[in-house]
Formats: structure tokens, sequence, C-alpha cells
């Protein structure tokens, strides 16, 4: 009676998936660190672009845009809503 070895591709498996968890958390933090610290104009628009708000607030680290972005997508549904940093670099933009 002959034991089939299966060490290799349980191996291989446990491989990719170790590569895939470390591919998905090098993105998660890149896209964090793409957010610039500094003043931003959030504004949100309807589906036909007319805007709704527009606010002025200052990002003073990765994750304190997250919350009025959040904010404006609960006050707004199914709107767009644009955060525009005033040194002009690219916006961050977020379907509600």
């Amino acid at each position: 009676m002959q034991i089939a070895r299966r060490s290799f591709s349980s191996n291989s498996a446990l491989k990719s998936a170790s590569i895939l968890a470390l591919l998905v958390a090098v993105s998660l933090i890149a896209g964090c660190a793409t957010v610039k610290t500094g003043p931003y104009e959030i504004s949100a628009y309807d589906e036909q672009g007319n805007v709704i708000k527009t606010a002025n607030i200052t990002v003073t680290d990765t994750r304190s845009l997250a919350v009025p972005l959040n904010g404006f997508c609960i006050a707004y549904p199914k709107s767009l809503v644009v955060a525009r940093p005033a040194d002009g670099s690219k916006p961050v933009e977020r379907q509600c």
C-alpha cells in the first residue's frame, strides 16, 4: 500500500495564499499613502453633475479624509464625492 504525497501541492497552495495576502497588504498601504496632508475642498455632486454641497477641511493624517467622505456619503446617498487637495495633486473620488 502506497501513501500518496501531497506535500508539494499543499505547499504550493500555501505559498500562493501567502503571496496573495502580501500583495493585498501592500496595495492597501500604498492606497493610504497617496492621501496628502493639508487643505482639501470636498464637494458632493448629484447624478446630473450639479454641486449639492461643498466644504473646506484640513487633513492632518491619512485617516482624517475618510471621515468627511463617509459623512458626505451618508448625507447625500448616490452622490459622487470628490476631495480636491489645494496643491492641485490628484483628487480622491468616492461614488456613494
